[in-house]
């Protein structure tokens, strides 16, 4: 019976953990401090606005609600239903591909500084 009840255990963390690789799969990558090594690869700043207007359109505009927390930029905009008003935080790596380039990807320089975000060739 122990055998037995060691293997379902076994099965059940495997499968635990399959789920956990799958669901870390499905969200964005998270963007972190730029590298020692990309530091002069910086291309610029991020224009934040700029990225709500492009993916929510031009009435949405660029949040923060605190700006000693890198990861608090939200758009906020009316869907297009016109149901409300809605929130979504900023794909900071998707805003540089557009702002730059494809091979460019995020990061901020301080962790404590929301305006410190930058785009750097990968």
């Amino acid at each position: 019976m122990t055998h037995i009840k060691g293997i379902k255990e076994s099965r059940l963390l495997t499968l635990f953990l399959i789920s956990l690789g799958i669901f870390s799969l499905s969200l964005p990558a998270f963007s972190r401090e730029v590298p020692q090594n990309k530091v002069g690869t910086i291309k610029g700043g991020i224009n934040v606005s700029r990225a709500c207007r492009d993916k929510y359109g031009e009435n949405s505009i660029a949040k923060i609600d605190n700006s000693r927390d890198v990861y608090n930029w939200r758009c906020e905009y009316t869907d297009a239903g016109g149901q409300g008003d809605k929130r979504d935080g900023v794909d900071m790596d998707e805003a540089c591909r557009k702002q730059y380039a494809n091979n460019t990807e995020s990061g901020y320089l301080r962790n404590n500084d929301a305006y410190s975000w930058v785009c750097y060739i990968k």
